[in-house]
């Protein structure tokens, strides 16, 4: 009977840990455009094909989240690899008004 209720509770473990993890990464990717729009933020695009697997409603565009600590260095870094035109891998995580969210960038 322990041993049933162990491997219960691990299978409900590691579903709730599969669930909470819905980051999507895109790597080696180039990025096409980056604006600064001065009411919504850092918005972006990337050259490869765009899938919002978070449902957020934008194939288009990403974001970074407006008022993140980082937001400036984010900014500044997406600029220098889309002039560079260098590869670049990203992590998305969420929605930021209507947007995938930037979590990473390697």
């Amino acid at each position: 009977m322990k041993n049933i209720c162990f491997c219960m509770l691990i299978s409900l473990f590691m579903s709730y840990s599969n669930l909470s993890f819905s980051a999507k990464n895109y790597t080696n990717v180039t990025i096409k455009d980056v604006i600064l729009n001065l009411d919504t933020g850092v918005h972006f695009r990337i050259n490869e094909t765009m899938i919002d697997d978070e449902n957020c409603g934008s194939i288009r565009w990403f974001k970074v989240e407006s008022g993140s600590q980082y937001e400036k260095e984010a900014f500044a870094i997406l600029l220098a690899y889309e002039a560079q035109r260098q590869v670049i891998t990203i992590q998305i995580s969420g929605c930021a008004g209507g947007y995938p969210r930037l979590h990473y960038i390697y």
